[in-house]
């Protein structure tokens, strides 16, 4: 529903003369004025205020919210649960890890000695030939997929002063002894370490139990 007022102000009482009456000819809206508007559309009624002096004031009564605050609280609590995932190492276990992580609506970037740049991109990942591009996006999870030979080479090539202190390193190698050793004598002690043995594979993972051990150090 929507009313109309003039947004002339009432002067105070005095008798009305003719030229005050011609004056609020310009100014006000009879009733006869506020019937003929009500079938006016908004282009109209545009029109139509520009005949008088101080325009109209329209207003809009039982109108609908600008947005739905329900839907608007609830996209904000899905967006705070999703992460940025980089993983390290995108070969047949890291591409299969991408795979789960972009089905459940988490952003995942990727870096590899390869450059697997269609690959990821068919699946909906970002790939990153640079270190330093992959740190500059502040990824939430790092998961280190490389094999254990280069597990110590590949995390001395981070540039970690691009990350941030928050950000949660994560394992996923068969032994846990010697990656945990190697996180906590590279990485400083504000990040957060996770060492995980996952029980199933890129093959496996169709058919088996999807079992992780966690191993948490800090």
């Amino acid at each position: 529903m929507i009313s109309f007022s003039s947004t002339q102000t009432t002067p105070a009482a005095q008798p009305p003369t003719a030229s005050a009456s011609s004056a609020a000819g310009t100014s006000r809206l009879s009733h006869h004025h506020v019937n003929k508007l009500s079938s006016l559309s908004l282009p109209q009624l545009h029109q139509y205020s520009g005949r008088y002096r101080h325009g109209l004031l329209v207003r809009a009564i039982d109108a609908a919210q600008p947005y739905d605050c329900e839907a608007h609280l609830m996209n904000r609590f899905t967006q705070s649960t999703k992460l940025k995932i980089a993983i390290i190492g995108f070969g047949n276990f890291g591409q299969f890890l991408a795979k789960a992580f972009i089905r459940q609506g988490h952003t995942v970037y990727a870096h590899s000695r390869s450059n697997y740049l269609s690959v990821a991109q068919s699946m909906g990942a970002a790939f990153f030939s640079d270190l330093h591009d992959l740190c500059e996006q502040h990824p939430d999870v790092i998961l280190i997929c490389t094999s254990i030979i280069s597990r110590e080479s590949v995390l001395k090539s981070l540039p970690l002063q691009r990350l941030r202190r928050n950000t949660l390193f994560v394992d996923v190698l068969s032994v846990k002894e010697f990656p945990k050793n190697i996180f906590l004598q590279v990485l400083p002690p504000y990040f957060d370490i996770l060492c995980t043995h996952p029980m199933f594979g890129p093959e496996s993972g169709k058919y088996s139990c999807r079992i992780c051990h966690l191993c948490s150090k800090r």
